[in-house]
């Protein structure tokens, strides 16, 4: 084939008559997902299964939970925490990158008792991390089944809020109508 109809763009060559290109390449619901505090895994052979993120001034905590990917493990619920682990360690440091999570991510994975599991869901997060631009350093999964995760943020930006601010660097009110810095003034002697 042509080199240039590989990866991305040839994708959006490929799909483009049929649908949108921002469907084609998954992007509005990438967006949607970053959106969400809820991110379900793709993987078909994983119903359910799903991530929660929630952001708090200290950290990030992100739960692992295999949905209903957990009842049609026929007894074999090693296997099934190993699939969805190694699918969420990867859709994690996507979300990291796409919602530009900083600092300290604490990642609950689902219990596994196999170490080998444990060190293939770590470089699936590993492999997956690499594509991103921020420096992301992790701890090995402890045997409570957490990983520590530290990235740093590539924008100044806090959870989608911008500062706004004048051109003597002060912070400006958006919802004020004059749209002047705030000013306080104590009193006058």
């Amino acid at each position: 084939g042509d080199p240039k109809d590989d990866g991305v763009l040839g994708a959006a060559r490929k799909n483009s008559k049929e649908r949108e290109v921002w469907d084609a390449l998954g992007l509005r619901d990438a967006i949607a997902s970053a959106e969400s505090e809820r991110v379900w895994l793709s993987a078909r052979d994983l119903p359910g299964a799903h991530l929660v993120i929630q952001r708090t001034e200290a950290l990030t905590a992100v739960d692992v939970n295999a949905g209903r990917a957990a009842f049609s493990a026929e007894g074999n619920t090693e296997s099934v925490a190993f699939a969805v682990n190694v699918a969420a360690a990867a859709e994690m440091a996507a979300q990291l990158r796409l919602r530009d999570v900083g600092g300290l991510v604490m990642i609950d994975f689902i219990d596994m008792t196999k170490r080998k599991h444990r060190r293939a869901v770590e470089a699936s997060f590993l492999e997956a991390a690499k594509r991103d631009r921020a420096q992301v350093t992790f701890l090995p999964i402890s045997p409570l089944g957490v990983m520590e995760v530290a990235r740093e943020r590539l924008q100044g930006n806090h959870a989608g809020r911008f500062v706004v601010a004048d051109e003597k660097g002060m912070p400006v009110d958006p919802d004020r109508p004059a749209g002047g810095p705030r000013r306080v003034r104590g009193p006058r002697p």
